[in-house]
């Protein structure tokens, strides 16, 4: 009997949250076998949700059929923050005078339990909240097509941000301490109705968030964006 539609899904998921939360480090060699005795399934869904996964870039097919997640790559890595930079913030700016009490309160509750989840070393949680809050926002704002860009410009950062995160040092209380402050800041802009100061603060928290992951991988500081001016006061 072949494998039902809903199994094939399931088991993207399962693969997609694996990738999401740094299961796999940049550069790990997998086989579709190893695969589905992992997940306890068979090949057949593994090589779909594969194929989907490399129409995503979350994975390299080569042509031997090997599996890979990509390597670490600066320059593609610094594309990918920069377009979530752009992005993110830009669906804070369209949330602004659109999102309801409701979605704001989830964003504020999210961001405090992602406060505690980091602080805990609970770091699959604390992306699993960061991605909530994201996908909040982009409901809050209307942005279907922004939600789906940065769904997959964080499931293509995963491998990475995981891989700085491991290890002493990882919990920087000045860091949380700073990233919380600032989502707490885009919530009172979303109460206020003030999309640029929404969208401003949502950009200094990414650029903080890309410097330490940086400074964690032993790479040099980025320089802000040009338009995100509060960056330039960062530490």
């Amino acid at each position: 009997m072949p494998d039902s539609p809903t199994l094939s899904a399931q088991v993207y998921r399962d693969l997609r949250n694996a990738i999401l939360i740094g299961t796999y480090p940049p550069g790990t060699h997998l086989t579709l076998r190893a695969l589905a005795d992992e997940l306890g399934t068979s090949v057949m869904p593994v090589r779909e949700a594969v194929q989907r996964l490399a129409a995503e870039h979350a994975v390299v097919l080569s042509p031997n059929k090997s599996i890979r997640i990509p390597p670490l790559d600066r320059a593609e890595i610094e594309q990918l923050w920069r377009l979530r930079i752009l992005i993110e913030g830009d669906v804070c700016l369209l949330a602004a005078g659109r999102a309801t009490a409701a979605q704001i309160d989830a964003v504020a509750a999210l961001n405090a339990a992602a406060g505690k989840l980091y602080r805990a070393k609970q770091l699959s949680d604390f992306f699993a909240k960061i991605s909530a809050m994201g996908r909040v926002l982009a409901e809050a704002a209307g942005a279907a097509l922004h939600a789906e860009l940065i769904a997959n410009l964080r499931l293509r950062s995963g491998p990475h941000m995981a891989l700085a995160l491991r290890g002493e040092g990882a919990t920087d209380d000045t860091f949380v301490n700073f990233t919380l402050a600032m989502t707490v800041e885009v919530v009172a802009a979303l109460r206020e109705g003030d999309g640029e100061r929404a969208r401003d603060a949502r950009r200094v928290d990414l650029q903080t968030f890309q410097r330490f992951i940086f400074d964690r991988l032993g790479w040099q500081r980025v320089a802000p964006l040009a338009d995100a001016g509060a960056a330039q006061n960062l530490p």
